[in-house]
């Protein structure tokens, strides 16, 4: 309803937010309020390599992405630096229709729908620079299908990723800064500026909104009787069966 996305959005209490705008929003004119409310746990205490082991069933729906990463402990706002461990669009298909929008090493398909799972560091916000490090494996069926075992293995100089047991990629580190103390961030996030290339296409759906538009949070709205058909109150959610961290 339009209820959703009027009035004021008061996080306050308690918000650990380091900006106002985190923690309360109040719409004014087109600039409403975000039409989905999803959230994020991040660990309290940080570590500096080691081992990193979740098992989840990644998120189901069209715009929806999972967050399974580090985040530097101590936030740095001109460094939005992070480490995916596991990044898989919630859209079954989703074509781009120019392929130099992302630049993952070895990837040269169309589909960046849920049969590609990413990992690795965004050193950037912005494509195509942010998918630069980054690893990447295609299946024949969507991860959000099944649970499966994420896996990171972080040393000084290289990050290991895997699926299942399975490595399917590495990072070398010797010319990144990445030295630093990390917290583990679970949650999930739609829409947005930088995760959905201009001009892709779910299945028959063009993308409902312009990552340059500043009414972005409307067109989506206006849409929201698309999209929500691909939704489910149980497959649109990230289910961690369990996480396992080994630091050194």
């Amino acid at each position: 309803p339009e209820s959703d996305v009027r009035g004021t959005l008061n996080l306050r209490e308690g918000c650990t937010g380091t900006k106002e705008i985190e923690c309360f929003y109040e719409q004014r004119s087109s600039f409403l309020l975000p039409p989905v409310k999803a959230s994020k746990v991040v660990s309290t205490t940080s570590f500096k390599y080691g081992k990193v082991e979740i098992r989840a069933k990644l998120p189901r729906g069209d715009w929806i992405f999972p967050i399974v990463q580090l985040e530097f402990a101590q936030r740095d706002i001109a460094n939005p630096s992070k480490i995916w461990i596991a990044y898989s669009r919630g859209n079954t298909k989703l074509i781009m229709s120019d392929p130099n929008d992302i630049d993952v090493r070895g990837f040269s398909g169309t589909d960046i729908g849920g049969r590609l799972l990413l990992a690795g560091p965004t050193l950037e916000e912005r494509e195509p620079q942010r998918s630069k490090r980054l690893v990447h494996k295609y299946a024949d069926q969507p991860f959000s299908d099944d649970y499966h075992t994420y896996g990171l293995v972080w040393t000084k100089d290289q990050m290991r990723f895997y699926v299942d047991s399975e490595e399917y990629g590495s990072v070398d580190l010797s010319t990144e800064n990445l030295d630093r103390e990390c917290v583990l961030s679970l949650g999930v996030g739609v829409g947005g500026l930088f995760d959905f290339p201009e001009g892709t296409y779910s299945g028959s759906n063009y993308k409902p909104w312009s990552n340059e538009d500043r009414n972005a949070i409307k067109r989506f709205f206006e849409k929201k009787p698309i999209w929500v058909q691909t939704w489910d109150d149980e497959k649109s959610c990230l289910i961690v069966d369990h996480v396992q961290i080994t630091a050194v």
